[in-house]
């Protein structure tokens, strides 16, 4: 048994702490209890890694309402004495001891108060952290159920199912669980990873939406798509037998696709033909991925006739900038007066020749312009 001598002037002082001490105790205890987090602590059984992190928290933690009532019965105790006899002279040691234990062996009163309030402050720290998480995570819950409920009723009315929306209920329903028997599993990751998972099905349904909604325009613009199609198709193939019929030893560098990809059997034109008319026999959705697989098809020959285009078209383009060049020379001829100068003449009309007769020969019309400048800068 532990004792401690006191002087008069010191009893009062210590015992009144001592007696604040607990009642301060007592009521952070009550407080701390009142934590849904807390009563889940004492009362529910802990799994994973929060049996792991906060177990042995609680355990000591039930322990404390057993330690604080042997404290109060012996501050009472020493209170009681301290009324009846004084406390002077013969009467320390009996206060002394009185406070030295709870059952007069063992730790002092003041080393039991200091252990309940390490108990209660690893409680408490538990307790708040799993507080923390539910603050954090179930408004996420209940608006990602929110949003689920939203996605669903789109998904009915549209008349179609989208997977990631029962992974993404799945998700939720575990997470909810987690929080119930394992908060501190729970992880801030955890809800990123909710909030990422419900922007995606959002994200899908919500293109879902577009697409119902944009279907009968783009059915239109679809039907504009292959007319733009067949005059593409049309001004290449006239390119390619232009250049054919103007450029000497020309041949097209990219092949021009026969208008039977368009308008041939079973091709584009009769595709679209058929995906419009299924408007009454088809669901929505099996429209739109027809529509969006011809799309993509018509597209992809709109880039090649584009290019076709463009490529074959190099040498018109060659020697319509061999005209301007021509047309630049015989001005300066004139504004630096040699228009009846012979050779520079001469030049000018075997460029033009070349650039103007059909089958233009490029290479005979080039090394004419060239020396007609050349012969200019002298």
């Amino acid at each position: 048994m532990t004792t401690t001598s006191f002087t008069g002037d010191d009893l009062e002082r210590v015992l009144s702490g001592y007696e604040q001490q607990l009642a301060t105790l007592r009521a952070a205890l009550v407080e701390t209890e009142s934590s849904a987090s807390c009563l889940m602590l004492l009362n529910e059984t802990l799994m994973g890694e929060t049996e792991r992190l906060a177990g042995p928290a609680a355990r000591q933690a039930k322990e404390l309402w057993g330690m604080l009532d042997s404290v109060g019965r012996c501050l009472v105790e020493a209170r009681d004495y301290v009324n009846a006899n004084g406390a002077k002279g013969r009467h320390h040691t009996k206060v002394a001891t009185l406070l030295a234990g709870a059952d007069g062996d063992g730790p002092t009163i003041g080393e039991l108060l200091d252990e309940a309030g390490r108990r209660h402050d690893y409680l408490r720290s538990w307790a708040t952290r799993i507080s923390e998480i539910w603050l954090e995570m179930l408004p996420r819950i209940d608006a990602a159920r929110s949003t689920l409920g939203r996605l669903d009723r789109d998904v009915s009315e549209l008349g179609v199912s989208e997977p990631l929306l029962a992974k993404v209920r799945k998700s939720v329903a575990d997470l909810e669980q987690r929080l119930v028997g394992d908060p501190l599993s729970v992880l801030d990751a955890d809800g990123e990873q909710l909030d990422a998972d419900v922007g995606e099905a959002a994200r899908q349904v919500g293109a879902l939406r577009v697409g119902h909604d944009r279907l009968e325009h783009d059915m239109g613009d679809s039907v504009a798509l292959l007319a733009s199609l067949r005059v593409l198709r049309g001004r290449a193939a006239a390119v390619v037998h232009e250049v054919g019929l103007k450029i000497v030893d020309e041949s097209p560098t990219m092949m021009v696709p026969s208008i039977q990809i368009l308008d041939g059997r079973g091709a584009l034109g009769e595709q679209l033909d058929e995906i419009v008319g299924l408007d009454q026999e088809l669901e929505w959705s099996q429209r739109r991925f027809l529509l969006d697989n011809w799309l993509a098809t018509a597209n992809k020959l709109k880039v090649q006739l584009e290019r076709a285009l463009s490529v074959n078209s190099e040498s018109l383009k060659r020697r319509d900038e061999l005209r301007g060049r021509l047309t630049a020379c015989r001005a300066k001829m004139s504004a630096v007066g040699k228009a009846e100068d012979m050779e520079l003449m001469m030049l000018a009309d075997k460029a033009r020749a070349e650039l103007y007769t059909a089958p233009s020969d490029l290479g005979e019309a080039t090394k004419a312009v060239e020396a007609l400048i050349e012969k200019l800068r002298k």
